[in-house]
């Protein structure tokens, strides 16, 4: 309830950041049960596209602000993991025109386990992360500078 208040109560521009936030979040978490993260990947840069001619008239954005509206629209969906987020806030931040990298990396847990995460970067530092990530042990394996595959 505490959320639709501040929805409700947020200036337009930011409602509509908040609803491609939901759009994007949605499409990703359904297209990610049935496809690869290639295929994903492809189906965020059409939405980018038509996000941008259609839906979003909005000047850039700061990244952090982006991946606040992110954070809100994965507490209403279901299983939206790191992955599900990091490509939402990248998605975002390309419609928006502002900078953000998708990294993805792994790292041995305590009973070693192999652990994986995704996370976005903007001037080469995790953006909307726990304070201790830049020494939680994450080995990069790939990053993704556009939504573009």
């Amino acid at each position: 309830m505490r959320l639709l208040r501040k929805f409700v109560n947020a200036s337009m521009s930011r409602r509509r950041l908040h609803l491609e936030a939901v759009l994007l979040v949605v499409l990703i978490r359904l297209g990610l049960v049935i496809l690869p993260l290639r295929r994903v990947r492809s189906m965020a840069a059409v939405a980018v596209e038509t996000m941008r001619r259609v839906v979003s008239r909005e000047p850039a954005r700061d990244v952090a602000e982006v991946s606040s509206a992110v954070r809100a629209a994965t507490r209403v969906v279901p299983h939206a993991t790191c992955l599900v987020r990091a490509l939402a806030v990248q998605a975002l931040c390309e419609i928006r025109q502002c900078a953000a990298t998708l990294c993805i990396g792994v790292r041995r847990g305590t009973q070693g386990q192999l652990e994986a995460h995704a996370w976005v970067e903007a001037n080469g530092r995790p953006i909307d992360q726990p304070i201790d990530h830049p020494d939680a042990g994450y080995r990069t394996l790939a990053r993704f500078d556009r939504v573009r595959p």
